[in-house]
């Protein structure tokens, strides 16, 4: 029996609750969409170390300082997945956190895409895995045989829901399990790449080499309503949906805050840093006057929405959180 047919078979499946059973059908790697767009573009995953050797791929940092440097170094030569999404990293990271309120482990995600790959990668003779997650501060056992996965604790490392007062270290622990790589990773076994939102899908294919965008397209997709709670917390704040239509333009949000955010929404003439329109919501607090749908409604009277290959920005808290060219 191989990796891929235990996770698939009834008896993995049976690890887990009736909407998360697709999840033995992948292995994950979870980053921000800028990291994500690199990967894509450069056609393979990278370890810490070589990303950080190239200072070209312009590498957004998710990860807690205090974490990496309780990290063993010979971790950071390495690819690391998940065997699930919804870690409890996951959870500290993910969306967009007003620079006053990012977490007491400087760690931030904010616009986060799943990578999901077919889990034959773990039936490769190089791939190793652990059932907790390498930035222990401590030995962390290694494995790479199906025996020893089988026989592991399945039942922490996939487990859902409130967490048991008795055991709630040692699942935190477990539900981070990794799947390691040394080096690099290329993109042959990638199955799905998977984004919160529309909005976040226009911005991940706005930042593909035309050449790339054709290739994974279709493999970028949004998950539907409700299922998003099976892959993402959406704690944060998040862009969901831009539309543009005539003179207006309108910005749909996950929920409306009561903490200020600086706001900027650019439109710039096709290929120059010419900004011919802007809106720039000041000292305020922009996301507390949205409509009942969470929409913010711009009004541009010069036509600026009608040229083909406009450049637009949504700017937030002074980091460019969407762009897309207008067609």
């Amino acid at each position: 029996m191989t990796f891929k047919d235990y996770l698939g078979s009834s008896e993995a499946k049976s690890r887990l609750n009736e909407s998360y059973k697709w999840w033995t059908d992948y292995i994950y790697h979870f980053s921000d969409i800028k990291n994500i767009a690199g990967i894509l573009n450069s056609g393979f995953l990278r370890s810490r170390n070589a990303v950080l050797q190239n200072p070209s791929l312009n590498y957004n940092d998710n990860a807690s300082a205090e974490v990496i440097a309780g990290t063993a170094q010979d971790v950071h030569d390495h690819v690391r997945f998940y065997f699930r999404p919804l870690t409890p990293t996951q959870y500290i990271n993910e969306g967009i956190q007003n620079s006053r309120d990012v977490n007491e482990y400087n760690a931030h995600c904010p616009i986060p895409i799943f990578l999901l790959f077919d889990t034959s990668i773990l039936d490769n003779e190089n791939t190793f895995f652990t059932y907790e997650s390498l930035a222990s501060h401590h030995d962390v056992a290694i494995f790479n045989n199906l025996e020893d996965f089988i026989d592991g604790p399945l039942h922490h490392i996939y487990h859902t829901g409130p967490l048991p007062v008795n055991e709630r270290d040692l699942i935190k622990k477990r539900r981070h399990a990794e799947i390691i790589i040394r080096d690099f990773c290329d993109l042959n076994h990638l199955k799905k790449i998977v984004c919160r939102t529309p909005a976040e899908r226009d911005y991940l294919l706005d930042m593909l080499l035309p050449d790339i965008k054709i290739k994974f397209e279709n493999l970028i997709s949004v998950i539907e309503g409700n299922r998003i709670t099976e892959m993402f917390f959406c704690r944060n704040l998040m862009i969901r949906e831009v539309n543009f239509y005539d003179s207006k333009l309108s910005i749909w949000f996950n929920k409306s805050e009561y903490t200020d955010r600086h706001i900027i929404v650019q439109l710039k003439h096709p290929g120059t840093n010419h900004i011919f329109a802007q809106w720039d919501s000041g000292e305020c607090k922009p996301l507390t006057y949205l409509d009942s749908a969470h929409c913010l409604h711009l009004m541009l009277t010069d036509g600026s929405l009608k040229i083909n290959g406009t450049e637009l920005f949504i700017i937030i808290d002074g980091q460019i959180r969407y762009q897309k060219i207008l067609i």
